[in-house]
């Protein structure tokens, strides 16, 4: 307990005075050593993680120091010792008003009653406007210290007071480790999360950044210290001003805090294993089934919606919902909503029966739904969210991206209990901007909450659940005042998160019932080149790790060209000789899907600078950067112009169109590099077609089209589609490449394996054998997909792919088991008694 820690020896009152009497402390304020310079890194971190032991303590007692500096610190042979607390407040509203924690309270010599000189370096930008004080003020002056304990430098200068406000409230200090080079990264990084500008950026509460603080500690500490040093902490010992009557009014109700709370009902934790997607996943709103997306048994191998009720060892599998995207579940739970590989939003009932179809989506960035008890279905399906009527119909956008932020989607809607206000994500290619909003039915006005990674999703017993750092977070939230109720407090750690598409690996039911799927560090995110031959066997990782979602390899085969997800991402490449990766784009702007010249001198690439949203057009860029990018086509509004192969005699350039109102159809386009340039389609169908390239001779294009109800490899004469249609793929197929040649065409199959089809593409086109040649890591998409992994050589001798970090899919059947936790409230209840 709080003040069972405080040696508090008398407590009376002198001349109408309040008074407590404690202990005597010798030793020095950490302000004093500070003179001296930078501490140690191990004297820092333990220094820092007391001082966070004692907030913790604090905090949980609803007490705000709201004084935080070196001079309230006291370093004694029994370790730190928060001191002076008396401006502290209870978070309820007790004590002082925000405004006086500019009042000095340091010791004698310091400051002076009613100035502010001496405590200012180390207030948070809610204090010096005036706004009330809570713990996360607290963390950001804890930053401060712990910043000026590592630089030995203050974090925040001015040589006036004017404008150390203004550093304060506009800068960020220098990284600490330009100044010791020493500093772990995990460690910088903390602070900098210390010292954002908004309390909803920082740290939410002490005990996690305690936690943090200790994992920095160990990981610093020398692989031969004996573990139990790691144990060996020293406890703080929080003390409190003799003389301060404020003290009272907070600590004394402090003291009735020894009562044992309420037995809590036990929380339930077990695993069930479970293939596919670690993202596509839904537990129902009673908790008692489950729904995910999964390979399908039998030949096809296609993924397909799979229920398992949680009182069952089996799982069942749902006819016709082959290449289903994001499952949701209807409130009373007897439907499923997800979106199809053939751009329509479906249900089908969980008993059984056909899919039934509600509305058109688009399928390439469909990103869950929320359906609410008055039969209204909000989904995502770039750029904004829509809304339609559960029965079907026309749907109507509810959100508008806000272009000052640099939002490029809105998604992962949720419902609150009035079924008029939702929880939504806008992703921005700026993080910071990358944020949860509550949006209303009745307006596309929008309330701000808080900066977030991905989803955020809300339970009626009053919290709302996200993801940080791939820790699972629980916020209190009051859904009738719309805005959040105290901090935030960790679940679980190790959560499966896509960094490229804000996905995170969990889900929760009504009535407290909690499910998500672990995965290792960053195995998400981060991939690693490998060449694999046309055995299958791999010379193992070359180059650094990336985070590539398309690649194409230069003609050489000696050089590849990536982009880095499709939020804030740019262009760059690596030189496998030279072992060298030098950026080649650094525009705030959306810089994706490059392509190589014949001579590999050039570069074609899609971006939306200068757009509106996702609109795309495309640029061209030496491969060397000598110059800057020239624009080769302007996308109209809501246009999306992707570029896939460049023809081997340099005059044209085959595209993929998109549009944002036509969310079910992709179209291919060419681009002539001569003339009058004018793009033109190739082909325009009521279907979807990408992923063009052009054979060698230019005579034949391979393109993928779902016209048959699945991804299927086609290929038809070039420049005039008439005279013939050929089917390469049989079982599904995505991503086809061409041998130099032109007597092979290779493509992804659902079982994750490169095939090589012979082919004679002269004059005359036939089709020939067809043959798997080995399993990659790769993942095949559930639906239409634009994000090749993949290239080959001119000779079709080696394959270069950028797989995942870890396992292969082929090794695990992607098997993270899912972790389900039973009144998960109560495990929340047990970490706060401890």
């Amino acid at each position: 307990m709080f003040v069972g820690r405080i040696p508090l020896y008398d407590v009376g009152q002198q001349d109408g005075v309040a008074f407590l009497v404690m202990e005597h402390l010798e030793g020095e304020t950490l302000a004093d050593r500070l003179t001296r310079g930078a501490l140690p890194l191990d004297d820092a971190l333990e220094i820092a993680i007391e001082i966070a032991d004692a907030l913790t303590t604090a905090h949980r007692h609803g007490i705000v120091h709201r004084d935080l500096k070196p001079g309230n610190v006291m370093l004694t042979k029994g370790g730190a010792k928060l001191l002076d607390f008396g401006l502290a407040k209870a978070a309820g509203g007790a004590g002082a008003a925000a405004g006086l924690s500019m009042l000095p309270t340091t010791p004698p010599g310091l400051t002076a009653q009613g100035t502010i000189l001496g405590t200012f370096q180390y207030m948070a930008p809610e204090q010096l406007e005036g706004h009330e004080a809570d713990a996360r003020t607290d963390i950001f002056a804890f930053g401060t210290i712990v910043y000026e304990m590592i630089t030995g430098k203050k974090a925040f200068e001015g040589k006036s007071q004017a404008s150390l406000i203004a550093a304060i409230l506009d800068r960020e200090p220098p990284s600490m480790a330009t100044m010791q080079p020493l500093t772990p990264r995990s460690l910088d990084r903390m602070i900098k999360i210390c010292l954002a500008k908004e309390p909803d950026d920082r740290w939410q509460t002490a005990r996690d950044l305690m936690r943090e603080l200790k994992s920095v500690s160990d990981s610093s500490r020398p692989s031969a210290q004996p573990a139990g040093v790691a144990q060996a902490r020293r406890r703080t010992w929080i003390m409190a001003s003799a003389l301060t009557g404020l003290l009272v009014a907070v600590s004394v109700p402090a003291l009735l805090y020894f009562r044992s709370p309420a037995p809590l009902a036990r929380s339930i934790r077990f695993e069930i294993p479970a293939a596919g997607s670690p993202f596509l996943m839904a537990i129902s709103p009673d908790g008692r089934q489950l729904a995910y997306v999964a390979p399908a048994t039998g030949s096809s191998g296609a993924n397909v919606l799979w229920i398992r009720p949680l009182n069952s060892l089996d799982a069942r599998m749902l006819a016709g919902t082959e290449g289903a995207q994001a499952p949701d579940w209807s409130p009373d739970g007897r439907f499923i909503v997800f979106g199809g590989p053939d751009g329509k939003l479906k249900t089908v009932d969980v008993a059984g029966g056909r899919p039934q179809t509600l509305t058109e989506i688009n399928s390439g960035s469909y990103r869950r739904s929320t359906w609410s008890r008055d039969g209204v279905i909000i989904f995502a399906s770039a750029p904004v969210l829509r809304r339609v009527s559960a029965s079907g119909g026309a749907a109507a956008d509810v959100s508008e991206l806000d272009r000052s932020l640099g939002e490029l989607l809105h998604s992962t809607p949720w419902f609150l209990p009035d079924g008029h206000h939702f929880l939504y994500t806008a992703w921005s290619s700026n993080p910071e901007h990358r944020a949860l909003y509550v949006g209303s039915l009745e307006s596309k006005a929008r309330t701000r909450l808080m900066t977030v990674e991905g989803k955020a999703v809300y339970v009626p017993s009053g919290f709302v659940l996200f993801l940080r750092d791939r820790t699972l977070m629980a916020r209190p939230f009051n859904a009738d005042l719309l805005q959040f109720a105290g901090d935030a407090v960790p679940l679980a750690e190790e959560v499966a998160y896509n960094p490229q598409l804000g996905q995170s690996a969990f889900d929760v039911s009504e009535e407290g019932t909690l499910i998500f799927r672990r995965g290792g560090p960053q195995a998400t995110a981060t991939r690693q080149w490998i060449w694999m031959d046309r055995t299958g066997k791999s010379t193992g990782p070359i180059g650094a790790p990336h985070d590539a979602t398309q690649v194409t390899l230069a003609p050489d085969g000696k050089r590849v060209a990536f982009s880095t997800g499709f939020t804030g991402s740019d262009i760059w490449i690596d030189d496998f000789d030279r072992d060298l990766r030098t950026r080649l784009t650094a525009d705030p702007a959306v810089d994706v899907f490059p392509v190589w010249a014949p001579d590999g001198a050039r570069l074609v690439f899609a971006s939306n600078r200068g757009n509106s949203g996702l609109a795309m057009s495309l640029y061209e860029k030496p491969s060397d950067g000598a110059v800057p990018e020239r624009l080769l086509v302007k996308a109209e509004p809501g246009q999306i112009v992707l570029p896939f192969d460049w023809s081997r005699d340099g005059r044209l350039i085959l595209a993929q169109k998109l549009d944002q109102g036509q969310t079910s159809r992709s179209e291919l386009w060419v681009l002539p590099l001569s003339g009058d340039q004018k793009p033109f389609p190739y082909l325009a169908t009521p279907f979807w077609e990408g992923q063009p390239a052009l054979s060698p001779n230019g005579r034949w294009l391979a393109y993928v089209s779902n016209e048959s109800g699945s991804s299927q490899v086609i290929v038809q004469p070039f420049p005039n589609p008439s005279g013939g249609k050929w089917q390469i793929s049989t079982k599904g197929g995505q991503f086809p490449r061409w041998k130099r040649d032109g007597r092979e065409l290779y493509y992804l199959n659902p079982a994750s394996q490169i095939v090589a089809v012979s082919v004679s593409a002269g004059d005359q086109f036939d089709v020939g054998k067809s043959t798997p040649l080995f399993p990659t890591p790769l993942a095949y998409p559930a639906g239409a997909s634009a994000s090749i992994l993949y290239d080959v050589t001119a000779d079709g001798q080696r394959f270069l792919l950028s797989a995942p970090v870890g396992p292969t899919p082929a090794a695990t059947g992607n098997s993270a088991p899912i972790t389900v936790v039973v009144n998960w409230q109560a495990a929340l209840g047990a970490r706060e008694r401890r």
